[in-house]
């Protein structure tokens, strides 16, 4: 099974950290690829003013964070009776680069989807330019739930992540001589245990096991018994 997550990165910080890469590598396949100097030139731009907007924004937010830090000791106070030194002022921005229409990242896929066209286009160059998405290959043959538990008003609350499965079946051995039971296959990544405790106990002990269901069959390894103390309110 494999997990495709695209070869675009999904913050603006690595994906201006790709951009980099692409712009500095794409002029060595311009031929290769059937690239105009425009099309060079139109990746430049549109790196430079992403870049740019994403510095300005980082600048803004710290000169925002310094101001709160500055009116809080205003406010307030500290035990160290701390100087409130100068007032932050908003710094210079730097000059913004070449400008560029909307949607550079609307151009930049309309872009790698005519590279990836290209007679001669290869998956090491696209590799090299980091347009390849990644493949993780995960065996489901040993995936294996971890199951994580508190006592939630005196109920075991039983939570997991569901990773790569549709479902989850969870097993319970209620200290009542049955061993482990199969409580039941859930969608959701969380189980309160409301089963009722035995006459005359105000504690008891619970033990839990579970396994991945992918396609309605178990699938992966049991998991690991956790212990869970419940009490009677």
């Amino acid at each position: 099974m494999s997990a495709n997550n695209g070869y675009m990165p999904s913050t603006d910080t690595l994906r201006a950290s790709w951009m980099s890469n692409f712009e500095l590598k794409i002029g060595g396949y311009k031929s290769a690829l059937g690239l105009s100097d425009a099309d060079v030139q139109e990746v430049t731009d549109d790196k430079n003013m992403h870049a740019h907007v994403i510095n300005i924004t980082n600048i803004i937010k710290q000169t925002l964070k310094n101001i709160t830090t500055y009116k809080n000791l205003v406010n307030h106070d500290t035990p160290t009776h701390a100087q409130l030194g100068a007032v932050p002022v908003i710094p210079a921005l730097p000059a913004a680069p070449t400008a560029v229409a909307a949607g550079v990242f609307d151009r930049m896929r309309s872009l790698v989807q005519r590279i990836k066209n290209a007679p001669g286009y290869s998956d090491a160059i696209g590799g090299d330019l980091g347009i390849i998405a990644p493949s993780s290959l995960i065996d489901i043959t040993t995936i294996c739930p971890v199951l994580k538990g508190l006592v939630n008003v005196g109920r075991p609350h039983l939570k997991w992540k569901k990773g790569v499965s549709e479902a989850l079946d969870l097993y319970a051995d209620h200290n009542d001589g049955l061993g482990f039971v199969l409580i039941g296959r859930f969608l959701r990544a969380e189980y309160l245990d409301i089963t009722v405790m035995a006459a005359g106990k105000i504690s008891d002990t619970y033990k839990y096991k579970a396994i991945y269901v992918i396609a309605d069959v178990q699938v992966g390894l049991m998991s690991q018994v956790i212990t869970i103390t419940a009490v009677k309110q």
